[in-house]
């Protein structure tokens, strides 16, 4: 018999079912928290907490705004003169351009007030302690220091700031402030000398600002009386010529307003030099000067640039100890312009211990640098040539002796306001020192331009109707001007170009055009029907664009090809031949 067929192959395990895990069984079912039948009891609503009272501060409330702001030495770092020339009318305040060569006014001191006086100014300083700037402003134009009174009041960057706090024991234009705060002021330019200390503590007076002539005394103390050296200091063997002086200078020796004048420096016949008068001068300004420790007010001669040194006991400031003169050479390398020697206006300071000091030329002949490595020679001297701040106040021995010892060098480094002998100034210190940084563009950069105003709504004309635009033909009667055009666009652009115009009416047959500044009534009397009037109205708004159309469908994707047919299941094998 035919063998048996094998037994079928056992179907494939099942998959096991899924086990159900705690996260998907049912909750076991709780019994409700109160029985069915009695209602659950309200619960009181809970307490609200009291209200909690605010910790008591610790702090002290916010002391007010100061009256005068800080000096803003970011925008305004360069050197700064308050000038007054003959032709102004106010102070003007400048600013060093350098890359220019000149200075440029940021604003003028245009309010004159009895408690913002500005008849005159001058003695300004800057104070490192608080960052403003000080000055005195007076109430009167004459310089008569026992005439023109003299207030302290600080004063900031921002046009007519000052606020007045006492009043000075006179009028002066020689000052400084050192490192401590102390507010040094002369007299005349150096015959007397008053300290005032830490003027940034001094408080404001109450309700400032007031009346100036409601001020006490700021309460100044004296600290030098005379600037003398007991007479002329002999220089006849000092080896110095009359050569050696025109060298120093650039000047000749029969200059007027200069090294000669007033007996400064005499001569002989032959051209030897014979005395020298460095106290017979006015200095202005003051800069203070630090230097091993000691801190010094430096000055320099109206007339041969002599360095008048005052030599101070404290840290920083303090009272005068003594004083000594050195002469001085001028180089006036890189300067084009005038050279003359007739004051100096306003000093400047960059830098601390060491710093360099700088005066500006009341002649327009430039800015100069006090060389420091020549000054510190002159303050490092020591035997006959030191500097005698008590007895001689010269730095060299008497009388001078061949050769005469190294004089202070007094660089040129920039040009200068025009000449002005209304003038001071300041800068602020603690600033790059702008002389030896490298050079600003010689303009600033332009200003952000402003937008653009916005434009006058745009005008549309409307077509009123045949006749005219308002009952009457002419002039008064129908409150329009009257012109002659040679089509209807130009009528238009006639009533465009008109203040008020409401509407206009063009005859194209005459070119006549009429233009109306009245509410338009319209006149349709049958002899002007040649006329069209057209009203002149704002136009409406421009129709928002669009939106823009969907973009195209994306045609469907084609189904996914379907698999190749499965291959038919073999043929049995044939069955065994028997």
């Amino acid at each position: 018999p035919p063998p048996s067929p094998p037994p079928p192959s056992p179907p494939p395990p099942s998959p096991p079912a899924p086990s159900l895990q705690p996260p998907f069984l049912p909750p076991p079912s709780l019994p409700p928290p109160f029985p069915p039948s009695l209602p659950p009891p309200s619960l009181p609503p809970p307490a609200l907490p009291p209200p909690s009272s605010p910790p008591p501060s610790s702090l002290s409330p916010s002391p007010p705004p100061p009256l005068i702001a800080a000096w803003d030495c970011t925008t305004h770092p360069y050197p700064i003169q308050i000038i007054k020339g003959s032709s102004d009318t106010n102070y003007r305040t400048m600013q060093l351009n350098l890359g220019a060569g000149d200075f440029k006014e940021m604003w003028q001191w245009t309010t004159n007030t009895d408690a913002h006086p500005t008849m005159r100014l001058n003695s300004q300083a800057y104070n490192v302690n608080d960052g403003i700037a000080y000055g005195l402003f007076s109430t009167s134009t004459s310089s008569d220091p026992d005439e023109a009174p003299g207030y302290l009041c600080r004063f900031s960057h921002e046009q007519n700031s000052a606020v007045c706090l006492c009043q000075a024991p006179y009028w002066g234009f020689t000052a400084t402030i050192t490192r401590d705060g102390s507010y040094y002021l002369a007299r005349e330019g150096g015959t007397r000398v008053h300290k005032l200390p830490a003027v940034h503590d001094i408080a404001y007076p109450a309700d400032s600002p007031v009346s100036v002539s409601s001020l006490s005394s700021c309460g100044m103390t004296q600290v030098l009386s005379g600037r003398g050296t007991g007479g002329s200091i002999d220089v006849s063997s000092s080896g110095l010529t009359a050569s050696d002086m025109e060298a120093a200078y650039n000047l000749t020796t029969d200059c007027t307003s200069c090294y000669m004048t007033s007996d400064i420096w005499t001569k002989d016949s032959s051209g030897q030099m014979l005395t020298w008068l460095p106290g017979n001068q006015n200095f202005a300004d003051f800069i203070d000067f630090e230097y091993n420790n000691t801190t010094y007010l430096i000055a320099l001669g109206a007339y041969d640039g002599s360095v008048w040194i005052i030599k101070l006991d404290g840290d920083g400031g303090g009272d005068v100890t003594g004083y000594a003169y050195s002469r001085v050479a001028v180089d006036y390398a890189g300067s084009t312009g005038k050279r003359t020697m007739a004051g100096f206006g306003a000093g400047y300071r960059y830098g601390t211990d060491p710093g360099r000091i700088y005066f500006s030329s009341n002649t327009g002949s430039g800015i100069f640098e006090v060389d420091y490595a020549s000054l510190t020679d002159v303050l490092d001297r020591t035997g006959d040539d030191a500097c005698d701040f008590i007895t001689s106040h010269v730095c060299s021995q008497i009388p001078m002796q061949s050769p005469a010892p190294a004089p202070v060098t007094l660089k040129w480094v920039a040009a200068a306001v025009d000449p002005t002998q209304s003038n001071d100034g300041f800068s602020c210190p603690g600033v790059a020192d702008p002389f030896t940084a490298p050079r600003p563009p010689s303009r600033p950069p332009s200003p952000t331009p402003l937008p653009p105003p916005p434009s006058p709504p745009a005008t549309c004309y409307s077509f009123w109707g045949r006749g005219l635009c308002i009952d009457g033909t002419s002039g008064s009667q129908c409150q329009c001007s009257e012109s002659s055009q040679a089509s209807a666009s130009l009528c238009e652009a006639v009533c465009s170009n008109t203040a008020g115009c409401t509407g206009y009416a063009y005859n194209a047959g005459a070119d006549a055009c009429k233009v109306y500044t009245a509410s338009l009534t319209k006149w349709a009397q049958s002899n002007y029907l040649a006329y069209e009037c057209y009203s002149r109205d704002s136009c409406p708004p421009p129709s928002p664009p669009p939106p823009s159309p969907p973009p195209p469908s994306q045609p469907p994707l084609p189904p996914p090809p379907l698999p190749p047919p499965s291959p038919p299941p073999p043929l049995p094998p044939p069955p065994s031949p028997p």
